[in-house]
């Protein structure tokens, strides 16, 4: 019988939440490329960027979320979650 090894990580449909011109949220992005890790991304401006940051109570951007909805952080934290 074959055995398959899955990684977690590259199952899990990423949510990143961005704004344009950020250069964190770019390097996210990167990240998950570099692993190879599917996102869906959610681009943020004007009241729904706002609205974000008032439900979210996170004031720095990129935000990313795993499949399950649980907050990650931002970049750094994006950067520990993969180590």
């Amino acid at each position: 019988m074959r055995q398959h090894h899955v990684v977690v990580e590259k199952v899990l449909q990423y949510k990143i939440f961005t704004i344009d011109n950020c250069i964190f949220c770019v390097r996210a992005k990167m990240l998950f490329n570099k692993y190879g890790v599917s996102y869906t991304e959610k681009k943020l401006s004007g009241d729904d960027l706002k609205k974000f940051k008032d439900v979210t109570k996170c004031n720095t951007l990129p935000q990313i979320y795993d499949a399950k909805q649980n907050r990650i952080g931002g970049y750094t934290e994006l950067c520990e979650h993969f180590n």
